[in-house]
């Protein structure tokens, strides 16, 4: 403290005289200490100071000692809610800091596998006795996270299944045979996720998978065996390798996107009737390396597809699950296959699909040094096309 101020709350009371009237003037020491014996000022200060200390002792208890992993693991069949995590802490009540987070849903028509390294999140403690996850803010980095649907039963031998991520070395599940419970009221597991601010090493969705990633931001909204909803999220990968199951089909993926699932209950909807609900756009460039993991949809065209990679550049938009007007994919190659072997189609390739403004799709393909192969030989060639 500086003379003048130390001067000032030293200074003993000092009549002074306005008028007739005479004034004692305290100094601010003394001020002060007249307050502190009003009984009231003391209940007030501990009031307002005790609960705070009380709080963060009783919060990093619970963090260290694993209640919290305790309250929000759940097996509330079929949907089954497991939290995990390493050391965490607090030192400000909503603003925890954790290590090693491990969030699993399994719910009735699909699984979300989050593992997160390092986070910084803003949670709402007390709803967790309320049977509510809520997160409204998480800075994160290190996250790897799978999402996966379950198929009917008449689906389980789909060849896509295969190409699914493993969650916890399980592969992809079928949905359960009785029917869907429906929650009763105040007792569904809810987890809110607001605003989620992460740098992502690997995302795979069903048989989509981008390793390594980049960088998200949104959010995601869970209701056990009830809604789920993914608000606008924005994707920006950074050099990401998107494989199509075992295929690595796109590397150096670069660009920016936004994607959003609107409320629908996934347990209840049919997987094919899942894109109904998702719009997303896309505007980036890449190289295709592989167009073989085109397989995954028509496996009666395996062995029939295949090339040298070559720059690919897409501008697409999908509305409900159905491509907007203006989309465009553009891929070169300088060398590509098609076909059987016994007239194979063997070329440099320019291919442009695109969705015209009348909303019809449009295919525009140059073919150069373009050659009819059979078991033989060449068949037939020509310079363009």
């Amino acid at each position: 403290m500086c003379h003048t101020a130390r001067h000032l709350l030293t200074l003993p009371a000092v009549p002074r005289r306005v008028g007739a009237i005479e004034i004692i003037v305290e100094s601010p020491r003394q001020l002060i200490s007249d307050a502190w014996q009003q009984r009231w000022v003391r209940w007030l200060a501990a009031a307002v100071l005790v609960p705070l200390p009380l709080f963060l002792l009783v919060a990093n208890v619970m963090l260290w000692t694993g209640a919290v992993e305790v309250i929000v693991t759940r097996d509330d069949r079929p949907t089954k809610l497991e939290l995990e995590h390493g050391f965490a802490w607090t030192l400000w009540p909503t603003r925890v800091h954790i290590h090693d987070a491990h969030l699993r849903i399994d719910a009735y028509g699909y699984e979300l596998d989050l593992e997160i390294a390092e986070a910084l999140v803003d949670i709402r403690l007390l709803s967790l006795f309320e049977r509510r996850a809520h997160f409204q803010a998480i800075q994160a980095s290190g996250v790897r996270g799978r999402y996966r649907i379950k198929l009917d039963a008449e689906d389980a031998d789909d060849p896509q299944l295969a190409a699914y991520p493993p969650i916890d070395g399980k592969p992809a599940q079928r949905k359960p045979a009785p029917p869907k419970p429906v929650p009763e009221p105040g007792k569904a597991w809810t987890v809110d996720l607001d605003d989620v601010d992460a740098q992502f090493d690997a995302l795979w969705v069903n048989a989509f998978a981008f390793e390594p990633g980049g960088h998200v931001r949104g959010g995601l909204h869970w209701t056990a065996n009830g809604d789920f909803e993914i608000p606008p999220t924005t994707v920006r990968p950074s050099g990401a390798t998107l494989w199509l199951g075992e295929h690595e089909t796109v590397r150096a993926l670069t660009g920016q996107g936004s994607i959003r699932i609107e409320t629908c209950d996934l347990g209840e909807i049919e997987a094919a009737m899942i894109p109904s609900y998702m719009s997303f756009d896309f505007a980036g460039d890449g190289e295709l390396t592989d167009p073989s993991g085109l397989t995954l949809w028509w496996p009666d065209i395996r062995g029939m597809i295949a090339g040298e990679p070559g720059p690919l550049e897409i501008d697409a938009a999908v509305r409900h699950g159905v491509l907007s007007p203006g989309s465009r994919l553009h891929h070169a190659t300088a060398h590509a296959e098609f076909g059987p072997s016994q007239a194979r189609l063997v070329t440099a390739a320019d291919l442009v699909l695109a969705v015209e403004d009348d909303g019809r799709p449009s295919a525009t393909v140059a073919l150069d040094d373009a050659r009819l192969m059979g078991d033989g030989g060449e068949i037939a060639r020509t310079d363009a096309v």
